[in-house]
């Protein structure tokens, strides 16, 4: 699961992960937290939806990727971040990470838009 969500992530330039789950969350963020050409922004649910817009457009016009994590409640901050990214012809995916296995030490399963 790993290599197919490392394969999704590269492929685009934008990424919302979402996850009640932290150990996946964890799992998942942590080969990309220390390199130059990521920006990660945590908890990003927490941020006012024009700071998370003027973040990702000043690291997209910089060539880097965004990875925010968010457990938005509503969906007009994606709507509006895919905006964003059409606009600067960037690709998004929405990432979800359903449940954590044990046994496996992943994600019990993942969906993605």
């Amino acid at each position: 699961m790993l290599v197919e969500l490392e394969q999704l992530i590269d492929s685009k330039d934008v990424i919302v992960l979402s996850t009640p789950e932290e150990t996946a969350l964890t799992w998942l963020l942590e080969p990309y937290k220390n390199r130059a050409n990521i920006r990660v922004i945590e908890d990003a649910h927490k941020l006012d939806t024009t700071m998370i817009l003027e973040a990702c457009s000043l690291n997209l016009s910089e060539s880097k990727k965004v990875i925010l994590t968010a457990q938005f409640r509503s969906q007009l901050p994606v709507i509006n971040i895919a905006s964003l990214c059409n606009e600067k012809r960037k690709k998004l995916v929405n990432i979800e990470l359903l449940g954590w296995n044990e046994e496996k030490a992943e994600p019990s399963s993942y969906s993605s838009f």
